[in-house]
C-alpha cells in the first residue's frame, strides 16, 4: 500500500526544488513564477479536491494534484521573495513625513500591510512611530491612547498584484504591554520584537514571507498562520507561551532558544512536520528536561499541505 503522506512530501519537496532551481538560475523563469503566483488560491482547491477524494479510487491522484501545487507554490514563494516589488509593482515610491503617537497602559497595534515591505522594531517609551514609502495611497492610521491600527488602502489586494508596493517602518513601544496582529498579504515582514512586552501576539501570512524574532521579547500567545507563504519563528528564551503555528500550501520555521523547555503537538494533512532536537513524549515531542527549565512553551502546529520545521539545520535565517 502507498504512504500517501509520504508521496505527498516526496512530491511537493520535488515540485518545490525543481522551481526553486530553475526560478533562482533563469531571470526569466523567476519572473514568469513570480506571477504565477497571483493564482495562489488554486493551492486551497487542490487541497480540497485530495481531501474529497482521499477514500476513492482517484485518491492517488488527488495527492500528487496537491502535493504539486503545494510545491508549486512554497518554491515560488521562494523565488519571489527576493523580489516582493516584482508582484506588487515597481512604480516610484514616495516617502511621506512620519507620523507618531502615544500608547499607555495595555494597548493593542494591528498592521495590515497589502503589497510590499513591513519592517517592525521597539523602541523604549510609550511612543510610536510610522513612517512609510508608498507607490499611489498613503496607509489608513487609525490611533488612540490605547490602540493603533495602520492598514493599507488597497483592502481588495488579490486584484492588487502589478500595483506599487509600498514599505513601512513601524516602531512599537516597550513600555506598554501590546497586543499585536500582524497581517501580510503578498508582502514580506520583519518583526524584530526585541525587549517587547506582548500580551497576545497574532500573525496572518497570505503568499508572503515573515520573520518574527522573539528571542528577547515576552509573549503570552502566539497564533501564526501561514497560507501559500512562509514564516519563521524564534522562540522568547526567557518567558513561557502558548502558542498555535498553522501552515496551508507553505512552510513554517521554528527555532527554539537552548534553554526553554518545549512541547510541541503537531498534526499534518498532505503535509510534513519535522522535530530536530526534540523527543517523542506520548502524543507530543518535548525537548529533552523540559520539566526542569525556567520557562516553558506549549505549542500545537498544523501542517496542510505544507511543512512545519522545529530547529531546522543551519538555524531560522
Amino acid at each position: 500500500m502507498i504512504n500517501r503522506t509520504a508521496l505527498f512530501v516526496g512530491v511537493s519537496l520535488a515540485v518545490a526544488g525543481t522551481v526553486m532551481l530553475v526560478g533562482l538560475t533563469d531571470t526569466a523563469a523567476g519572473d514568469a513564477i513570480t506571477q504565477v503566483l497571483r493564482l495562489w488560491p488554486l493551492a486551497f482547491i487542490a487541497v480540497g479536491v485530495g481531501l474529497l477524494v482521499r477514500r476513492s479510487r482517484f485518491a492517488l491522484l488527488g495527492t500528487i494534484l496537491a502535493a504539486s501545487t503545494a510545491g508549486l507554490l512554497v518554491g515560488g514563494v521562494v523565488v519571489a521573495a527576493p523580489n516582493v516589488d516584482a508582484m506588487c509593482g515597481d512604480g516610484a515610491a514616495s516617502a511621506a513625513a512620519p507620523q507618531t503617537g502615544t500608547l499607555v497602559g495595555r494597548a493593542s497595534a494591528t498592521l495590515q500591510l497589502d503589497c510590499g515591505d513591513l519592517t517592525v522594531g521597539m523602541v523604549d517609551g510609550t511612543g510610536w512611530t510610522l513612517q512609510t514609502q508608498t507607490g499611489e495611497v498613503s496607509p489608513i492610521v487609525e490611533a488612540g491612547r490605547d490602540h493603533l491600527v495602520i492598514r493599507s488602502a488597497h483592502r481588495q489586494w488579490f486584484r492588487g498584484f502589478g500595483r506599487d508596493g509600498d514599505a513601512w517602518h513601524v516602531s512599537l513601544p516597550r513600555d506598554v504591554v501590546l497586543d499585536l496582529a500582524t497581517e501580510l498579504n503578498a508582502g514580506r515582514g520583519q518583526l524584530d520584537l526585541s525587549g517587547a512586552s506582548i500580551g497576545a501576539l497574532e500573525v496572518d501570512v497570505n503568499a508572503g514571507e515573515a520573520r518574527l524574532d522573539l528571542t528577547t521579547a515576552t509573549v503570552e500567545t502566539i497564533d501564526v498562520e501561514v497560507n501559500a507563504g512562509a514564516a519563521t519563528v524564534l522562540l522568547p528564551a526567557g518567558a513561557d507561551v502558548v502558542g498555535d503555528l498553522d501552515v496551508a500550501a507553505g512552510a513554517i520555521e521554528i527555532c527554539v532558544p537552548p534553554d526553554l523547555g518545549v512541547r510541541i503537538q503537531g498534526d499534518a494533512e498532505f503535509g510534513d512536520t519535522t522535530f530536530n532536537g526534540l523527543v517523542r513524549v506520548d502524543d507530543a515531542w518535548e525537548t529533552p528536561g523540559r520539566s526542569t527549565a525556567a520557562n516553558q512553551a506549549d505549542l500545537s502546529v498544523s501542517a496542510q499541505a505544507g511543512s512545519v520545521v522545529v530547529n531546522p539545520a543551519g538555524g531560522c535565517k
